[in-house]
């Protein structure tokens, strides 16, 4: 027989003649465990019994009198952690026992949807980060061959001491990070000289938003919500620096703890549903329209545009998969083009002939858990939640996803 010890029994001894604010205070303490969110409580009737004061019990036959009362709860145990303490003060003096307990089989609520894992255990502790004393071309060059949108710079200690970003670039004239990434290295090479000598204290956010490799996973994705970042940075308690907390291990971190459920003991709880988390699909264009169209609307949203055909998803319109793909659209790209200018480039191309980045589909019913799988499988951003017809009924994005598990471990 297969047994896990993952879950905790807590037993609550009390007398059936017990009462709080006039009504019986097992009743009392079933309700509390209730609304504290305990998957579920028992309260068990004694034939007899004593307790310290040596006092015999006896429950009185076929009427209510002062038999003994055992509330057995059963629950994990991070769960039974963070409800214990609500109940101090309804029962100060009642004993209360708690036990490892192995179970077979089990339906229980679900521990949340990171657990109690740390951020400690899925930071990114390769991550390259540079000297304080390096040159602002120097660090850009870095952060252009990276995975990531931030650089983290470190002191003669491995401290800490400030991060440089895609708008610490801006702030010195220098394109957008996307932009950076797609030019050649002739090019790049001209933009980065003026910055050869320029020293990155300058340029770095020295007072860089941190986190603790002690804290959890929710706290992360509470600060990357608060924040509207993507990755943070993690240092040790002595400030050294110890790796990248990102979006994408927030949302593997939640597939994990759902992915654990598939064994003897599952969650009770389903996960929540793309259609209550989806949003409006804008900006949008058809597929069939004209290429430089849809770029002149693209350089006015800053953005992407999700692109459609008769409903059905196609793919993102955006601007770094454009560039990596049409190089005589770097130059334009950088300014404001006019119509003309771009269709002087793409002729009569349609937008469905163009490099788009992914946008999978998947059945607006499905759960977050499968979302978070799609993504992943297709390295895209976005997915559309789709009918029954395949036809886009919203869209819904890493941090649509991020905004909601935070939301669900408020409950």
């Amino acid at each position: 027989m297969q047994v896990t010890d993952t879950v905790q029994r807590v037993r609550i001894y009390l007398s059936e003649g017990d009462e709080v604010s006039g009504r019986p205070l097992y009743l009392a303490t079933l309700e509390l465990l209730r609304e504290a969110g305990a998957t579920g409580a028992t309260a068990l009737r004694g034939i007899a019994g004593f307790g310290s004061s040596q006092r015999l019990h006896v429950a009185a036959t076929g009427s209510s009198g002062d038999a003994p009362i055992v509330i057995e709860w059963i629950d994990r145990g991070e769960r039974v952690a963070r409800v214990l303490p609500t109940l101090d003060a309804m029962l100060p003096t009642t004993l209360i026992t708690v036990e490892a307990v192995q179970v077979y089989r089990a339906i229980l609520r679900s521990g949340g949807p990171f657990g109690d894992r740390s951020v400690r255990d899925l930071i990114v502790g390769t991550v390259f980060s540079l000297a304080v004393e390096s040159t602002l071309s120097e660090a850009t060059r870095q952060l252009i061959s990276s995975d990531f949108d931030l650089l983290p710079v470190v002191d003669a200690q491995g401290r800490l001491a400030g991060t440089l970003r895609d708008s610490d670039l801006r702030r010195y004239g220098l394109p957008a990070l996307a932009d950076l990434r797609s030019e050649g290295e002739e090019q790049r090479a001209l933009l980065l000289a003026p910055f050869a000598l320029t020293p990155l204290t300058s340029a770095i956010t020295s007072e860089a938003l941190a986190l603790s490799a002690d804290a959890s996973v929710l706290q992360a994705a509470n600060t990357m919500v608060e924040w509207g970042i993507d990755e943070l940075p993690i240092v040790e308690r002595d400030g050294q620096f110890a790796g990248l907390f990102t979006l994408d291990l927030v949302l593997d971190a939640a597939l994990a703890v759902r992915s654990a459920d598939n064994g003897r003991i599952r969650t009770a709880d389903a996960p929540t549903p793309l259609s209550t988390l989806m949003q409006a699909p804008r900006p949008t264009i058809l597929g069939y329209e004209l290429a430089a169209d849809a770029l002149v609307q693209l350089v006015g949203a800053r953005t992407h545009i999700f692109v459609l055909d008769n409903g059905r998803p196609l793919g993102v319109l955006d601007r770094a998969t454009l560039l990596a793909n049409i190089t005589p659209l770097r130059a334009l790209l950088a300014g404001e083009p006019t119509r003309e200018q771009l269709q002087a480039v793409l002729g009569e191309q349609r937008v469905a002939s163009l490099p788009l980045a992914p946008l999978p589909a998947l059945d607006q019913h499905a759960g977050y858990d499968q979302a978070i799988i799609t993504l992943r499988e297709h390295n895209a951003s976005w997915l559309a939640a789709v009918d029954e017809q395949g036809k886009t009924q919203g869209l819904v994005g890493k941090r649509t996803l991020l905004r909601a598990l935070v939301q669900e471990s408020a409950h």
